[in-house]
């Protein structure tokens, strides 16, 4: 950390989400659809688990245990760190309307963690979204605190944002509750709201890592030729989150998530007007994943606006 030289690890194409182990020396990642590791000096990766998609974080503990989300929707699982079948550690409350169990991180007992729960669609709030902790015992979570993104633990302090302010308040690890009164670390905290994600990360020696900005940067579309070379861009910068285009090449369909409408819709660039847009689905409930019919008149899509994902 006293160089700005990054160098890649051979071995973790494709990586995402890496989480360290309590000694430092490996590193936890999703890749293939598997949960695996590496020896941050190198080496090969090993896999310890499948996964059905890039999971949504991961926690190494002391005692040889890892505690990671293996999807986007559902409950925490657990594995050893050499391998083997994972097994629930938590359990979604469908009653509540929860959806996911996401963002673990253990706290210094090796024993509980904390954790992100949702409630809804991808990208929404919901006031009973927070954190929670949870137990290798599988004992019933505790509910902590009402937020809309994941919290952290470091040095005797729970860091959570309390809108878009990075707030510090006093954590008592005995009676796993928190104390005294939250104060303010830094303002305009960077959050990605379809991963409950925010932009910040705390060592357990008093450093501090935060990105600071109030809109999503997005991303933008270009063409590229059969040989590769870039021929023109497509449409403006938005928050993209998956595209399909028509089998005649006329209509190219994509999801856009804008944190300031709600959860993901569909919008259609009709190629013949250019870079304008036009917004395909309005529903309140998360939509994405078009998929065109053969003849270009219909869309197959996902959505949760009657509870679970369906076509």
């Amino acid at each position: 950390v006293d160089s700005l030289t990054a160098h890649p690890l051979a071995g973790t194409a494709g990586a995402g989400m890496p989480f360290w182990s309590p000694d430092s020396r490996s590193i936890g990642f999703f890749a293939d659809e598997k949960l695996k590791r590496i020896e941050a000096s190198g080496g090969p990766a090993l896999t310890l688990c499948e996964v059905s998609v890039v999971g949504r974080g991961g926690t190494w503990g002391r005692d040889g245990v890892i505690v990671f989300a293996p999807a986007p929707n559902g409950p925490l699982h657990k594995v050893r760190d050499d391998g083997g079948p994972s097994t629930p550690v938590t359990q979604v409350d469908t009653a509540r309307g929860q959806t996911s169990h996401r963002w673990p991180q253990f706290l210094p007992d090796g024993k509980h963690f904390l954790f992100f729960a949702r409630l809804g669609a991808l990208g929404t709030s919901n006031e009973n979204n927070g954190i929670h902790i949870g137990s290798l015992d599988g004992d019933p979570p505790k509910f902590l605190l009402r937020t809309q993104v994941n919290a952290t633990y470091a040095s005797g302090y729970l860091l959570f944002l309390r809108g878009t302010t990075l707030m510090a308040q006093p954590f008592d690890l005995d009676r796993l509750e928190l104390v005294g009164e939250a104060v303010p670390l830094a303002e305009q905290i960077q959050a990605e709201p379809s991963s409950a994600t925010g932009v910040f990360s705390a060592s357990q020696t008093g450093v501090l890592a935060y990105q600071t900005g109030t809109e999503i940067a997005g991303s933008s579309l270009f063409w590229r030729d059969r040989a590769g070379k870039q021929t023109g861009p497509l449409g403006d910068t938005a928050g993209y989150m998956d595209l399909r285009l028509s089998r005649d090449r006329q209509k190219v369909a994509a999801t856009i998530i804008d944190p300031n409408m709600g959860p993901p819709d569909i919008w259609i660039y009709e190629l013949s007007r250019g870079s304008l847009r036009s917004r395909f689905t309005f529903d309140p409930g998360a939509d994405g994943w078009p998929v065109w019919s053969a003849d270009g008149t219909r869309l197959a899509f996902t959505s949760n606006r009657k509870g679970q994902f369906n076509l």
